[in-house]
């Protein structure tokens, strides 16, 4: 029972976040390229948009029992190749979990229009 129910709230979890990436990217493309292709630069141009408007973010770590942490994380100024850079101690739970498993999720959202 204990690993069907751990199973069952991964795939969520990821359906959630699946649908929270491609959803509102979907709508605002929809809407100014209607017909065309999504090419790179303009995914990467409203990634950029929407990154400068926030101040915080959530920063997604997976733990030693390979659920996800997320935590609000304030970043530095994202670098032209989209490096995103958070201060944090190196004896963090944060930093454990990133050097335990490199898979990490960074989520920036306008939670007013909602898009991110």
């Amino acid at each position: 029972m204990k690993v069907f129910h751990k199973i069952f709230m991964l795939k969520n979890i990821y359906f959630i976040l699946l649908v929270a990436l491609i959803f509102p990217l979907s709508e605002c493309f929809a809407q100014e390229n209607k017909g065309s292709v999504l090419n790179r630069d303009s995914v990467i141009a409203a990634a950029r948009e929407i990154i400068g408007m926030q101040q915080y973010c959530a920063l997604i770590t997976i733990d030693s029992s390979s659920l996800p942490n997320v935590r609000t994380m304030n970043p530095y100024p994202v670098e032209v190749d989209m490096t995103v850079w958070m201060a944090t101690n190196r004896q963090s739970r944060k930093a454990k979990e990133i050097l335990n498993n490199s898979n990490v999720c960074v989520y920036f959202a306008d939670h007013k229009s909602p898009s991110g």
